[in-house]
């Protein structure tokens, strides 16, 4: 899974006939257990990779019904709210479909159910947005997500491995 944090790279060509990198857009889709996660990272040259929008939907009013998490209801909600969250994070981090590079979205470990539909999610948009799926191992995105950069929402403040070395990983 070391290409979990690879990005595809694409190539412009401005007016001077020059070439640029151009940075890589990727949609994160996670639905392994109750929670429903979506995200647009991107990724420039030479920087950390940057998490643009993050977005997730709790379950946990609705599991707290039955004192623990039902797979089946996990999914069912996932199912519910997974595409208007993909809408909402696109829409929030100003990104259009046709600019996103990638799809990755979370394959295992996790409730089978719950999986389930964040692979059906990312398969269908691959196949409607024409672009490939990055299948993420769970526990390895809880590893690379201490290499992503984020800005504070109140402050403005970017945040990354290269600014701040913590969390640090043994």
């Amino acid at each position: 899974m070391g290409d979990s944090i690879h990005f595809m790279k694409r190539q412009a060509v401005n007016n001077t006939n020059s070439v640029h990198a151009m940075p890589s857009l990727c949609l994160g889709i996670e639905t392994s257990c109750d929670e429903t996660g979506v995200a647009i990272v991107k990724k420039e040259s030479g920087h950390s990779p940057e998490v643009v929008k993050s977005l997730v939907a709790s379950q946990i009013d609705i599991h707290a019904l039955t004192g623990g998490v039902v797979p089946e209801a996990a999914a069912r909600e996932h199912a519910t709210v997974i595409i208007p969250l993909i809408r909402q994070a696109l829409k929030e981090a100003k990104v259009d479909s046709q600019l996103i590079d990638a799809i990755a979205v979370t394959v295992a470990p996790g409730l089978m159910p719950a999986l389930a539909v964040g692979v059906t999610a990312a398969r269908a948009l691959s196949y409607a947005w024409n672009k490939p799926i990055v299948p993420i191992h769970h526990l390895e995105g809880h590893i690379y997500s201490a290499l992503l950069a984020s800005t504070d929402e109140k402050t403005g403040q970017l945040f990354s491995s290269e600014s701040n070395p913590f969390p640090a990983l043994a």
